[in-house]
Order: C-alpha cells, then sequence, then structure tokens
C-alpha cells in the first residue's frame, strides 16, 4: 500500500463536507455537522493554508477516494501558539496503518524542512489509535488538558515532540 500527501487546496471542500459530516470520523470530536459549517471549516483551512500552516489530502494507492487529512496547524495554547498535528480519516481507512504512516511523513517532512523545533499533538484521552500513533512516533506524553475542536470541549492528552536542529 503506498500512501501520498498533497496539498490541501479550494477544490478539496467535497472531501471536508464529507468528513465533517461522518458521524464516526467525528465522534470525538464533537459530533458531525452540516454542509454550511463545513464550509465555514474548509474556508479557515484555506486561510490557514494561506499563514502557512501545512494541510494534506491523504491518498492510498487504488483508493477511490482520499482516504482523509492531516495536517500541521497553529493552535492557541497557553497565551502564545504551538504547532499542532491532526489527522481525520475515513472509517474504510482507520485500523490499517495509514495514520501512521501519513503522520510520518509529515513529521519527517518537517524534520527535514526544518520547519519546526516542536510539534504538539493534542489526542482525547479515550482515543487510542491516535494516542499509540504519537508516542510511537517519540512524542512525550506531558499529561492531560481540557481542549476545544470548533467550540466543543474535549479531554485531551498532550503530547509533545521536540525536533533537534541540523546544523
Amino acid at each position: 500500500m503506498t500512501i501520498e500527501l498533497r496539498p490541501y487546496g479550494a477544490g478539496d471542500l467535497p472531501l471536508t463536507a464529507a468528513l465533517e459530516a461522518d458521524p464516526q470520523v467525528k465522534s470525538r470530536l464533537g459530533g458531525a455537522v452540516g454542509a454550511a459549517e463545513a464550509g465555514r471549516i474548509h474556508e479557515r483551512r484555506m486561510a490557514a493554508v494561506a499563514r502557512g500552516d501545512w494541510y494534506f489530502t491523504i491518498h492510498v494507492t487504488g483508493a477511490p477516494r482520499p482516504a482523509g487529512i492531516i495536517a500541521i496547524f497553529r493552535t492557541p495554547w497557553e497565551g502564545g501558539h504551538v504547532h499542532e498535528v491532526g489527522s481525520m480519516l475515513f472509517p474504510e481507512f482507520q485500523a490499517q496503518g495509514i495514520a501512521a504512516d501519513a503522520f510520518r511523513m509529515l513529521v519527517e517532512r518537517g524534520r527535514l524542512e526544518g520547519r519546526f523545533s516542536e510539534i504538539h499533538g493534542f489526542a482525547e484521552v479515550s482515543n487510542g489509535p491516535s494516542n499509540g500513533i504519537v508516542r510511537r512516533l517519540g512524542f512525550e506524553l506531558l499529561g492531560e488538558c481540557d481542549m476545544d475542536y470548533e467550540g466543543v470541549p474535549i479531554r485531551c492528552n498532550h503530547w509533545r515532540l521536540t525536533i533537534p536542529q541540523h546544523d
């Protein structure tokens, strides 16, 4: 199975709408939303891309549609901002190592480009797969915290990966 990350763009509104409307995808992220809210989320992502955040669509060779979205984006944290990694995958692509491979690819790209000194992950406390991915990628568990996803409070594990800078 080959995975490719492609830059998120204006044409990805249908993908965002489908992910945001899927109750299984959104089960740990405050629940599914309608088309109007998905449109607002898409516009915020496009504005974030214009500011330099990384959003990518995840493609699996031979699959009839993209598997989902993965990103490293600025998140407000303790009076400043951190770079957070996150992803959303359709149910038929979950539990196959696709998210883990996409995370690995994105983190490695960030490392190679020297773009980030730290990447944070905020995984809902009972989301074993997401917590397992960041643990296996070498993220350090800093503890639990309360986060907000699109206006919905979520109890998360806070993870951090420190990226050594190369000379």
